[in-house]
């Protein structure tokens, strides 16, 4: 490097230091090579260490700027060579020269998928010119966690659009696309684990008969599945979701997976009715996977000298519903129904006499949840629960809106009890679940309105929830997508 001469160095410390109060054109005058050797201001004070190193720093870049450098390693630029510029990781640099006005977009095909699956990134070049367009080399790196990274290579159609097809990807994965000029974008990919679930054969299972150990052994089913990529150790939990409750699922039961990837649980019922079942699991460092639901019709355990149904289960407060059985060989035999509310002993409700088959009939319109039996006078049926599930209504929804523009939700639940709280509910990254947003009160009409507002872009899906309680169980709104766009602008306020 040649050397610099000092009274170069001089004229480009002397902005830095006439700033810091540290010099003055008639100590230049003066002295020179004293001002460089020992700086000190007019006033005749000696400048600490610190100043004397940030004038130095702000006549570095002064020297970086005239001299047109780009690296504070190199006082001369030297141009990059098309190999070192395709092999460097990602770097977020705004692009100088004719792609320096340019900027890159991308998306990903789907923002969640399964372990194995294929991904499709789709994006597009803006720039200032047209001309810098089209046939543009990109290069698109895939990272992901404990795989490295790898690289492929993507060209601009005429319009400045790119398209990378079928990326296999096996765990979160984040996609970085750059373009020309250092310009840079990036998007996420959350990949969740394959699982599989299998369970007994046939579409109807049954209770358990009675109580006690030998009822816990009895009437117990088997579950079997993988989970790919293996995640040996982790727990699943099998869920069950109560027929129309609308993807509420609540964990039964629990295993660990095994070295191979497989899992086994097994699980006795109690409850009759429709029943869906998953199995679910969250390994570390990734979201959680379930599997595919299996519907099953769980049967109720019978006394067979009386047996008990109920047309529907559950049903809404106040629909009415009907609760039939037979009697065995007891044609025109007087039968009794007995009812139950949570909190409260059995009381007769209504009565009847069996046909000539023994067959009986009640119809019953239940406000809450009620446990009902049949009697007679030699018999007596098992019991039979009968949900009751609160009736939740939920005017239109918007389909998009501003971000930072209030969503306003409305509706109704009946029976109304003022003083019931309601969910706003968003679907979780996973698929899995839903997780709370905000609450709004019921009042003593039965109506109730959310108000909540977004302020990232981005596409949601929504629901509204009443949870259970004592007397009634839970009921949630059919989901619904919301797309949250840009800002609206703001308003110019008019001059005075």
């Amino acid at each position: 490097m040649p050397r610099v001469p000092r009274r170069a160095v001089l004229s480009l410390l002397a902005p830095a230091l006439v700033c810091a109060g540290l010099f003055t054109p008639a100590g230049a005058a003066a002295s020179q090579s004293a001002e460089v050797s020992s700086p000190a201001s007019a006033e005749g004070g000696e400048a600490s260490a610190r100043q004397l190193a940030e004038a130095r720093r702000h006549a570095r870049l002064q020297a970086r700027r005239q001299s047109g450098a780009e690296s504070p390693a190199a006082p001369q630029p030297q141009p990059a060579s098309p190999s070192s510029e395709s092999e460097a990781p990602p770097r977020h640099v705004r692009g100088s020269g004719p792609h320096g006005s340019c900027h890159v977009s991308l998306q990903a095909s789907s923002a969640r998928v399964i372990a194995g699956a294929t991904v499709t990134l789709s994006g597009a070049l803006q720039c200032a010119s047209p001309a810098d367009l089209a046939s543009q080399p990109l290069v698109v790196f895939q990272r992901a966690r404990a795989s490295g990274m790898s690289e492929v290579a993507a060209t601009t159609q005429s319009d400045g659009s790119f398209q990378v097809a079928d990326l296999t990807v096996e765990a979160n994965t984040v996609f970085i696309a750059r373009a020309p000029g250092g310009q840079r974008a990036r998007v996420a990919v959350k990949v969740a684990p394959m699982v599989t679930l299998s369970g007994p054969s046939g579409a109807q299972l049954a209770t358990r008969t009675g109580a006690g150990a030998a009822s816990a052994r009895h009437n117990r089913f088997t579950f079997t599945g993988t989970v790919s990529p293996v995640a040996a150790g982790e727990r699943v939990t099998l869920q069950r979701e109560y027929g129309a409750t609308d993807e509420q699922w609540h964990p039964i039961a629990f295993a660990r997976v095994q070295e191979d990837g497989s899992f086994s649980i097994s699980h006795g019922f109690r409850t009759p009715g429709e029943v869906s079942v998953r199995v679910v699991v969250h390994p570390k460092g990734e979201i959680a996977g379930a599997s595919e639901a299996l519907t099953y019709m769980v049967a109720q355990a019978q006394n067979p000298q009386l047996t008990i149904a109920a047309s529907a289960d559950p049903v809404s407060s106040g629909q009415p519903l009907k609760i039939t059985g037979v009697a065995e060989g007891a044609p025109g035999q007087s039968v009794k129904l007995l009812a139950r509310t949570p909190g409260h002993p059995f009381a007769s409700v209504a009565e009847t006499s069996t046909d000539e088959g023994g067959a009986y009939e009640f119809t019953v319109s239940p406000a809450q949840s009620t446990t009902y039996r049949v009697s007679s006078a030699t018999a007596i049926s098992t019991p039979l629960f009968e949900g009751v599930k609160y009736d939740l209504t939920l005017a239109t929804p918007p389909g998009s809106l501003a971000a930072g523009t209030p969503l306003s939700l409305t509706g109704t639940v009946l029976p109304a009890h003022p003083g019931q709280v309601v969910f706003l509910e968003r679907e979780n990254i996973s698929g899995t679940g839903f997780r709370l947003l905000d609450s709004a009160i019921v009042a003593p009409d039965g109506s109730y309105s959310i108000t909540h507002t977004f302020t990232r872009q981005g596409s949601w899906t929504l629901r509204v929830r009443v949870p259970a309680d004592a007397e009634s169980q839970g009921s949630t709104s059919p989901p619904f997508v919301l797309a949250v766009g840009a800002p609206a602008p703001a308003e110019a306020t008019p001059a005075a």
